[in-house]
């Protein structure tokens, strides 16, 4: 919500009910299928754009309407150690196949403030228009949301607010609204548009 996405500045999170008219989303292996998600955004307390300090992340919620048909996955239970294997899902631009919609990366760590560093296996991708994203773990289970990139070198890192910097103020943000959450698996929140193809 900023220039990075073509806007001429950059919303704050206050300016986003009011920014932000519909959401549609677009299933990842067909594009076919598509939903109206409707555009009620829940303020998260301390989100903030990558770059600035914010306690909760880079990170926009919007409420689904009840009733809507969704399968999301779930978010994992920890997350991912340095050295494991994640999935950026996403249909990118250029710099992969069109049909391919994950992209494996491993995991660095996170960095000084909280977000997780990922260095994706082909430096060549290109990840604009890629935030939002889901990165999920070998389960398929979402272990952060993608936010950016930047290079060390040659090598291509993305940057994702990780579920453990946000959950939290969103569970609270949903208690406050009255509304109970409309979609739980075990307790945890789950977010993101179905996945159709194993992750391995």
């Amino acid at each position: 919500f900023g220039p990075a996405g073509g806007l001429k500045s950059q919303l704050e999170s206050a300016d986003l009910p009011s920014a932000v008219a519909d959401v549609q989303l677009i299933d990842l292996f067909d594009e076919s299928e598509t939903v109206e998600a409707g555009h009620e955004v829940l303020l998260i307390p301390g989100a903030g754009p990558i770059g600035t300090e914010s306690r909760t992340g880079d990170i926009v919620a919007i409420r689904s309407p009840a009733g809507l048909s969704l399968e999301p996955r779930p978010l994992a239970t920890e997350m991912p150690k340095p050295g494991e294997r994640v999935w950026l899902a996403a249909s990118l631009l250029s710099g992969a196949p069109r049909d391919q919609r994950l992209h494996p990366a491993k995991v660095e760590g996170p960095d000084e403030d909280g977000f997780l560093l990922y260095a994706l296996d082909d430096p060549k991708t290109e990840l604009r228009a890629t935030s939002g994203a889901p990165i999920l773990n070998a389960d398929g289970e979402v272990v952060a949301v993608h936010a950016g990139s930047t290079r060390d070198g040659e090598r291509l890192l993305g940057v994702g607010t990780p579920f453990s910097k946000f959950l939290m103020a969103l569970r609270g943000t949903i208690a406050k609204s009255g509304e109970p959450p409309r979609n739980e698996n075990n307790g945890m929140m789950r977010n993101t548009p179905r996945r159709r193809r194993p992750v391995r």
